[in-house]
């Protein structure tokens, strides 16, 4: 394996332990991640290989199936292959994933059970604690992953289809229509507790103004600067609750957009709460692209994320009944 960049293992995320001050962690794009599970069959919370910045290449020791998602240029053994699909990969076959310059993170699964350390009952990584994943760290050149490959029910015909034709993926994948709108300059909030901190005035130029994503960002929070906001109350708060979407403006104007890493407690004014559905476009978002904010009601943010999550059924089930289309196959 050689890699350069960040790469470390995620999951779902470590959910319950937000009192005593540890993060959920998890993947940043939770969308991609859910789907290359679906693609192969894995239970939501099975670990994947979270790819940012530079590349990855890794030598495979054993057949298994696995899919790639979000942003990434992909070549298997020096040839193109496509994202957002399952791919047949055979021992000793070369796979390198590049980053894309239209996002900041892909996701390889592989379908099997991945030996990682598993921390307070998630094996997402946390670096600044060095807890989780493969051995709290970032993947490093040399490293090795253990993964006990596995076929299930619903992808072994599917398999032995791939098998009997000598190839490596059908001609179909996930079509661009079920993805979030990676693209939008609209990133949709409800209001955040100390919203009437700010002058109604400085809050109608808040969400007319256009602003450029910046590269200060990593799994804690993205940084928006120079946001033009007036306070009307300077009261000082104590810290209260905050998680991945909360932002948070500072005395200077910057805008902190906390995200997958984000500390559970915080100090400064809460302006909004970023739609949950727009999270993964925010994990997304590029230096130098243009968006704005977008107030909507709570209703509306939770009927999207609803919307989101009855397309990803739908999905799931297209996908069983793909797959077990190819009994008729073998």
């Amino acid at each position: 394996m050689s890699a350069t960049g960040l790469h470390t293992i995620q999951d779902a995320g470590r959910s319950g332990y937000r009192a005593y001050g540890v993060p959920v962690s998890g993947a940043m794009d939770d969308f991609a991640f859910e789907t290359a599970h679906l693609l192969l069959g894995n239970k939501k919370n099975t670990p994947a290989l979270e790819i940012s910045l530079g590349k990855i290449v890794l030598q495979f020791e054993a057949e298994m199936l696995i899919s790639v998602t979000g942003f990434a240029f992909t070549k298997l053994n020096e040839n193109k292959i496509p994202s957002w699909r399952a791919v047949l990969v055979m021992k000793g076959d070369i796979l390198e994933i590049q980053a894309h310059s239209s996002g900041n993170f892909a996701y390889l699964s592989a379908q099997g059970k991945w030996e990682m350390e598993s921390w307070l009952g998630s094996a997402s990584t946390y670096l600044p604690v060095q807890k989780g994943g493969h051995n709290g760290q970032a993947i490093q050149a040399g490293d090795t992953l253990e993964i006990e490959p596995a076929t299930n029910h619903l992808t072994q015909y599917f398999v032995s289809y791939l098998k009997e034709q000598k190839i490596r993926y059908a001609s179909w994948g996930i079509a661009p229509g079920i993805f979030p709108d990676y693209f939008s300059k609209s990133i949709r909030m409800i209001a955040g507790q100390e919203k009437d901190f700010f002058s109604n005035a400085s809050l109608a130029d808040f969400v007319q103004r256009e602003f450029n994503s910046s590269n200060d960002m990593n799994r804690m929070a993205i940084l928006v600067k120079d946001i033009p906001l007036e306070r009307e109350n300077a009261q000082e708060l104590l810290s209260v609750s905050v998680q991945k979407g909360t932002m948070q403006i500072t005395p200077d104007g910057t805008l902190y957009l906390l995200m997958s890493d984000a500390q559970t407690t915080g100090g400064y004014p809460r302006i909004g709460q970023v739609a949950a559905v727009d999270l993964p476009v925010c994990a997304q978002l590029r230096p130098c692209r243009k968006f704005r904010f977008e107030w909507i009601s709570v209703d509306e943010a939770r009927n999207l994320l609803l919307k989101q999550h009855h397309r990803l059924q739908s999905l799931q089930g297209i996908l069983q009944r793909k797959y077990l289309s190819y009994l008729r196959r073998t």
